[in-house]
Protein backbone atom coordinates (compact mmCIF):
# COMPACT_ATOMS: atom_id res chain seq x y z
CA UNK A 1 0.00 0.00 0.00
CA UNK A 2 1.34 3.43 -0.56
CA UNK A 3 1.54 6.20 2.05
CA UNK A 4 -1.26 7.83 0.97
CA UNK A 5 -3.40 4.49 0.86
CA UNK A 6 -2.18 4.00 4.70
CA UNK A 7 -3.26 7.70 5.88
CA UNK A 8 -6.97 7.16 4.20
CA UNK A 9 -7.79 4.32 6.58
CA UNK A 10 -5.21 5.49 9.71
CA UNK A 11 -7.48 8.43 9.13
CA UNK A 12 -10.79 5.97 10.63
CA UNK A 13 -8.56 4.65 13.13
CA UNK A 14 -6.83 8.23 14.29
CA UNK A 15 -11.03 9.37 15.28
CA UNK A 16 -11.80 5.89 16.96
CA UNK A 17 -8.17 6.25 19.12
CA UNK A 18 -8.29 10.11 19.06
CA UNK A 19 -4.62 9.89 17.92
CA UNK A 20 -2.17 12.25 15.72
CA UNK A 21 -1.43 10.81 11.84
CA UNK A 22 2.16 11.61 11.29
CA UNK A 23 4.66 10.43 8.39
CA UNK A 24 6.42 7.89 11.46
CA UNK A 25 3.07 6.32 12.59
CA UNK A 26 2.36 5.69 8.26
CA UNK A 27 5.45 4.18 7.92
CA UNK A 28 5.01 2.46 10.73
CA UNK A 29 1.64 1.05 9.36
CA UNK A 30 2.43 0.95 5.64
CA UNK A 31 6.05 -1.09 6.57
CA UNK A 32 3.75 -3.61 9.10
CA UNK A 33 1.11 -4.44 6.48
CA UNK A 34 3.53 -4.62 3.45
CA UNK A 35 4.35 -8.35 5.57
CA UNK A 36 1.62 -9.15 4.48
CA UNK A 37 0.75 -7.72 1.56
CA UNK A 38 -2.97 -6.50 2.91
CA UNK A 39 -4.38 -3.92 0.77
CA UNK A 40 -5.97 -0.73 1.36
CA UNK A 41 -9.72 -2.48 0.94
CA UNK A 42 -8.41 -5.70 3.41
CA UNK A 43 -7.17 -2.57 5.89
CA UNK A 44 -10.49 -0.78 5.83
CA UNK A 45 -12.71 -3.50 5.81
CA UNK A 46 -10.37 -4.80 8.98
CA UNK A 47 -10.47 -1.98 10.85
CA UNK A 48 -14.39 -1.59 10.57
CA UNK A 49 -14.70 -5.33 11.86
CA UNK A 50 -12.22 -4.61 14.71
CA UNK A 51 -14.23 -1.94 16.38
CA UNK A 52 -17.42 -3.41 15.40
CA UNK A 53 -15.95 -5.83 17.75
CA UNK A 54 -13.51 -4.48 20.77
CA UNK A 55 -12.99 -1.34 22.56
CA UNK A 56 -9.30 -2.24 22.62
CA UNK A 57 -6.57 0.41 20.32
CA UNK A 58 -6.04 -1.29 17.27
CA UNK A 59 -3.09 -3.08 16.09
CA UNK A 60 -0.98 -4.20 12.72
CA UNK A 61 -1.43 -7.65 14.03
CA UNK A 62 -5.45 -7.36 14.75
CA UNK A 63 -5.58 -6.70 11.00
CA UNK A 64 -4.08 -9.52 10.03
CA UNK A 65 -5.97 -11.95 12.37
CA UNK A 66 -8.69 -10.45 10.85
CA UNK A 67 -7.48 -10.56 6.92
CA UNK A 68 -6.12 -14.07 7.08
CA UNK A 69 -9.14 -16.22 7.59
CA UNK A 70 -10.62 -14.24 4.95
CA UNK A 71 -8.08 -15.37 2.44
CA UNK A 72 -8.30 -19.05 3.20
CA UNK A 73 -11.73 -18.73 3.07
CA UNK A 74 -11.11 -17.02 -0.07
CA UNK A 75 -8.80 -19.93 -1.34
CA UNK A 76 -11.02 -22.60 -0.53
CA UNK A 77 -13.87 -21.14 -1.73
CA UNK A 78 -11.92 -20.96 -5.08
CA UNK A 79 -10.55 -24.41 -4.70
CA UNK A 80 -14.33 -25.42 -4.46
CA UNK A 81 -15.39 -23.56 -7.45
CA UNK A 82 -12.34 -24.83 -9.74
CA UNK A 83 -13.55 -28.70 -8.63
CA UNK A 84 -17.18 -27.82 -9.62
CA UNK A 85 -16.00 -26.66 -12.86
CA UNK A 86 -13.39 -29.78 -13.53
CA UNK A 87 -16.08 -32.08 -12.23
CA UNK A 88 -18.64 -30.04 -15.15
CA UNK A 89 -15.94 -30.50 -17.63
CA UNK A 90 -15.72 -34.29 -17.19
CA UNK A 91 -19.04 -35.00 -17.05
CA UNK A 92 -19.56 -33.13 -19.79
CA UNK A 93 -16.67 -35.11 -21.79
CA UNK A 94 -17.66 -38.07 -21.02
CA UNK A 95 -21.46 -37.37 -22.38
CA UNK A 96 -19.65 -36.12 -25.86
CA UNK A 97 -17.33 -39.29 -25.77
CA UNK A 98 -20.50 -41.63 -25.12
CA UNK A 99 -22.55 -39.51 -27.93
CA UNK A 100 -20.18 -38.59 -30.14
CA UNK A 101 -21.43 -35.16 -30.29
CA UNK A 102 -18.56 -32.49 -28.75
CA UNK A 103 -20.87 -29.55 -29.89
CA UNK A 104 -21.81 -28.61 -26.12
CA UNK A 105 -18.08 -29.19 -25.10
CA UNK A 106 -16.61 -27.45 -27.64
CA UNK A 107 -19.10 -24.52 -26.54
CA UNK A 108 -18.17 -24.19 -23.56
CA UNK A 109 -14.29 -25.23 -23.63
CA UNK A 110 -13.23 -24.19 -27.01
CA UNK A 111 -9.56 -24.47 -26.11
CA UNK A 112 -9.52 -28.10 -24.59
CA UNK A 113 -9.50 -30.27 -27.24
CA UNK A 114 -7.25 -28.23 -29.56
CA UNK A 115 -4.24 -28.50 -26.97
CA UNK A 116 -4.91 -32.10 -25.91
CA UNK A 117 -4.53 -32.95 -29.29
CA UNK A 118 -1.78 -30.38 -29.84
CA UNK A 119 0.29 -32.53 -26.78
CA UNK A 120 -0.99 -35.63 -28.35
CA UNK A 121 0.83 -34.29 -31.36
CA UNK A 122 4.05 -33.20 -29.42
CA UNK A 123 4.43 -36.42 -27.89
CA UNK A 124 4.15 -38.89 -31.23
CA UNK A 125 6.69 -35.96 -32.68
CA UNK A 126 8.92 -36.41 -29.98
CA UNK A 127 8.82 -40.27 -30.34
CA UNK A 128 9.52 -40.39 -33.84
CA UNK A 129 6.53 -41.99 -34.60
CA UNK A 130 3.53 -41.47 -37.48
CA UNK A 131 0.60 -40.26 -34.57
CA UNK A 132 -2.78 -42.42 -35.28
CA UNK A 133 -4.82 -42.26 -37.66
CA UNK A 134 -7.97 -40.97 -34.66
CA UNK A 135 -5.35 -37.85 -33.83
CA UNK A 136 -4.93 -36.75 -37.47
CA UNK A 137 -8.61 -36.97 -38.15
CA UNK A 138 -9.35 -34.99 -34.78
CA UNK A 139 -6.40 -32.17 -35.46
CA UNK A 140 -7.72 -31.32 -39.05
CA UNK A 141 -11.27 -31.06 -37.58
CA UNK A 142 -9.73 -28.86 -35.06
CA UNK A 143 -7.46 -26.82 -37.21
CA UNK A 144 -4.64 -28.19 -35.62
CA UNK A 145 -2.07 -29.31 -38.28
CA UNK A 146 -0.26 -32.61 -38.11
CA UNK A 147 3.56 -32.43 -37.66
CA UNK A 148 4.82 -34.25 -40.72
CA UNK A 149 7.78 -37.19 -38.75
CA UNK A 150 11.08 -36.78 -40.40
CA UNK A 151 12.26 -40.69 -41.32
Amino acid sequence: MSPQEVARVLALVAVAEKIEIDQVLISFWMNTLAVHEITEPEFRAAVVRHYATSTYPIRPAHIWQIVKPERDRTVVDQALLAEQERAKQFALAQQAEASGDWTAFDALYPWWRTEQVQKDLDYWKRMGLEPPAQTVELAIELGVTPPQVEG
